[in-house]
């Protein structure tokens, strides 16, 4: 028997990343309006003068309760709310920054996803309300409106290009 050769090896691990992107870029424009978080991220979007509903969920998030929160991201303005989601990653060496955000706001894995709102300038926990989960995008909305938040709604051409592709870049309103 023969080793597959280092040139196709390669082609391979080429094409099997051009797949991933294209499905990882593919799952991001079907959720216009969230913002993907990191534990880097967090306290650059969280606290910085926006009302915040964050999402905090598994690496790959999936079922109805993240429809339910796509859904309401991306019929609400982003002016009114803003929607992120922070995945609770486990590094290599199990010692990943966002365990210990999760952990600071009580979310434990078994929680996913549990949605809490964050109010502009604020991230203590005792100032956070937590929502839980719903598989209902008119339930978030609605917990949103209860926190003293008016909110319009948009048929997504609101959602600015900047804020769909992450907190790279500042956030503009």
């Amino acid at each position: 028997e023969k080793a597959c050769s280092v040139p196709a090896m390669r082609l391979c691990l080429l094409l099997f990343s051009v797949v991933a992107g294209s499905l990882l870029v593919n799952c991001q424009q079907e959720e216009r309006g969230v913002i993907y978080l990191d534990a880097d991220s967090f306290y650059k979007v969280v606290g910085k003068g926006h009302d915040v509903m964050v999402s905090f969920d598994s690496m790959f998030p999936s079922g109805p309760e993240h429809d339910a929160f796509v859904e309401a991201a991306s019929i609400t303005s982003p002016s009114d709310v803003l929607w992120a989601l922070l995945p609770i990653t486990t590094g290599k060496d199990g010692n990943d920054q966002s365990i210990t955000i999760g952990k600071r706001y009580g979310m434990a894995e078994a929680l996913f996803p549990n949605v809490v709102f964050f109010p502009s300038h604020r991230t203590d926990p005792d100032n956070v309300r937590v929502f839980g989960r719903s598989d209902d995008s008119e339930d978030l909305i609605s917990f949103v409106k209860h926190q003293g938040v008016t909110i319009k709604r948009t048929t997504g051409g609101e959602h600015n290009s900047r804020i769909r592709r992450g907190v790279d870049e500042e956030i503009e309103l």
